[in-house]
């Protein structure tokens, strides 16, 4: 192999290691601190309905954080199916979350999960395609 082609392996080697430890990162950083937050503006909801469906949605929403991290601990690459469908529907959640606690500042959280979930999609679709031209 030339010496050009295995530097540019070696670099992108490196380059997909920087970008799943800072996507890791980021999904250990935001979703946990986001549904601490949501689960501690629920309880003072509870007297509601609306506040009671935020906090059960919260609940469920941590299980799939919890997936989530456990899919990576298994080995799955953040651009999976898997991971990408389960930040989805964390992202859903977090909406109706923010719908029925009326938190402008989880619907923005949402949004960022949610833009996450299409770059790894994104991510997927670019591995595909270079796995598919090597």
């Amino acid at each position: 192999m030339k010496l050009a082609q295995r530097k540019m392996m070696d670099f992108s080697k490196a380059l997909y290691v920087l970008i799943t430890v800072s996507i890791v990162l980021s999904l250990i950083s935001v979703p946990v601190a986001v549904a601490a937050v949501i689960i501690w503006e629920s309880v003072f909801l509870t007297v509601s309905i609306f506040g009671m469906l935020a906090y059960i949605l919260s609940i469920v929403m941590m299980f799939f954080i919890r997936a989530i991290f456990n899919e990576l601990r298994l080995g799955a690459s953040p651009f999976s199916y898997a991971v990408i469908d389960l930040t989805k529907k964390t992202s859903h959640l977090m909406i109706a979350v923010a719908i029925f606690s009326l938190s402008i500042g989880v619907l923005i959280t949402a949004a960022v999960v949610w833009a996450m979930a299409l770059i790894f999609e994104y991510g997927r679709i670019l591995q595909e395609e270079s796995d598919a031209t090597l």
